[in-house]
């Protein structure tokens, strides 16, 4: 029936939302280990975040690690 379906489809959303909001409190807490370094890139090797450990590692500030990608500075995956 209609209100199922309006039902299931709210549902669905509700669920979705939650292991989005989980993933990012996964994800937080990932980039806030101390002893590793962590980078996220897009497939083309842009920097979308990274931790401090990860900056100090490299020896680059946030801000120019914008301007670079993994193939710029040399990045082993």
């Amino acid at each position: 029936s209609f209100l199922k379906g309006r039902y299931m489809s709210l549902f669905t959303v509700s669920a979705t939302k939650n292991a989005c909001f989980n993933n990012e409190l996964v994800l937080g807490k990932i980039l806030e280990m101390p002893s590793m370094g962590f980078f996220l890139s897009t497939e083309s090797g842009d920097f979308l975040d990274c931790n401090q450990v990860f900056l100090d590692i490299l020896g680059y500030s946030r801000e120019a690690l914008e301007n670079l990608s993994y193939w710029d500075i040399g990045v082993v995956t």
